[in-house]
């Protein structure tokens, strides 16, 4: 699979160019997620196939032009994840990402797909895009989770070696 490269649209630039005027960044707020399989243009609006949008659940800034984000694709929602948009505030498209041929992923009904990406802006003013989250780094909320699962773990295998071991 070829690197994602998504296209920025136009209707996001001329936001941007205001935006820029002003001193006020664009904030992404929402992953969407569909199906439809394309070459994107800079005219879209909104995504072909739209599946669904997700807030950004985690995300930093790693540089003026890098943004590191991560979105939690849940709920009943299923399908073949052909098409990534980049949404900001006052549901702009920012980006598109799609392809004829590749596939990023399934997403499983009543299931969380974990999508995490960094997005290189530096075709744009430094600053001029930001993010807006709604919880810590994913990557702390997983640590916290595995390491429950571990202590689960451990305590199950003791409670099933307990008969066998002698009291010192």
């Amino acid at each position: 699979m070829t690197p994602l490269v998504p296209v920025i649209q136009q209707a996001a630039l001329a936001a941007i160019q205001r935006a820029d005027a002003t001193g006020i960044a664009l904030k992404i707020t929402h992953i969407a997620i569909g199906s439809a399989a394309y070459a994107p243009t800079q005219g879209h609006t909104a995504l072909q196939a739209e599946l669904a949008r997700y807030p950004i659940a985690a995300g930093q800034s790693l540089s003026d032009t890098l943004l590191h984000m991560e979105v939690l694709a849940d709920g009943a929602i299923e399908g073949w994840v052909r098409e990534v948009g980049v949404i900001c505030n006052d549901n702009l498209l920012l980006a598109v990402w799609s392809h004829p041929e590749q596939v990023i992923g399934y997403k499983p009904a009543n299931q969380t797909l974990a999508i995490a990406f960094d997005f290189d802006l530096s075709v744009l003013p430094a600053n001029s895009v930001t993010i807006h989250t709604t919880g810590p780094q994913l990557g702390l909320c997983i640590a916290e989770h595995l390491s429950v699962q571990a202590a689960m773990s451990f305590y199950l295998a003791r409670m099933q070696l307990a008969p066998l071991l002698k009291p010192l």
